[in-house]
């Protein structure tokens, strides 16, 4: 148990430089509308991946048993790291590589936690992500043995979900220029903040 719980840390780390180093590509690469843009294709993927992992790892489980997921995993962050080594380039201009350290990063860490406006995205992300991922690891026990679904029409209830991610990303460019990303960013919290709330009276 505690190699499998000190593994399971390493490969934390290893998501963590996943999610961050797409984000540091788009930021390089692009800003506004554009940036705006890939970064709901970032989402889309992020967020479609944990809706999908339980339906591959069933698969996996049936083959391979619960030690082929771990397998899996290992093979596919070998490809990802192969991929980066070979594919993918420094999207950094080599001019604002240079003036790098750890002092610079600690100093422009310190301006954004004064920054209130940066602070308050942070929290929109990290409170809708947490509400997303409390759902990915509770919906199988309350949709199953709660609402007596089968293990197929679960499946499919999460290949609902993904359509819905694939679908509303694709507007996100098409609404922030018609809009503003700034009422746009309003209306997609209160819409989340609704959906989360529910009906008081419900019976869960």
């Amino acid at each position: 148990m505690h190699t499998l719980i000190l593994l399971r840390f390493l490969q934390g780390l290893g998501a963590a430089a996943g999610m961050a180093i797409p984000r540091a590509v788009v930021r390089d690469l692009h800003t506004g509308t554009e940036a705006a843009r890939l970064m709901s294709l970032l989402m889309l993927v992020f967020s479609v991946s944990p809706i999908l992992a339980p339906l591959v790892g069933s698969v996996v489980i049936t083959f391979a048993g619960w030690r082929g997921v771990f397998w899996a995993v290992t093979c596919a962050a070998i490809v990802g790291l192969l991929m980066m080594a070979k594919l993918l380039n420094e999207t950094r201009p080599a001019s604002e590589r240079i003036k790098s350290s750890l002092t610079s990063a600690l100093s422009a860490y310190g301006l954004l936690l004064r920054d209130r406006h940066f602070l308050l995205l942070v929290f929109i992300g990290s409170f809708i992500m947490a509400g997303f991922f409390t759902y990915l690891a509770n919906s199988s026990f309350v949709m199953i043995n709660h609402y007596g679904l089968s293990p197929t029409v679960y499946s499919l209830s999460f290949g609902i979900n993904a359509a819905s991610f694939i679908a509303s990303a694709q507007f996100t460019a098409t609404l922030s220029k018609r809009f503003g990303m700034v009422k746009l960013v309003k209306i997609a919290v209160l819409g989340c903040a609704h959906t989360g709330i529910g009906r008081p009276h419900a019976k869960i």
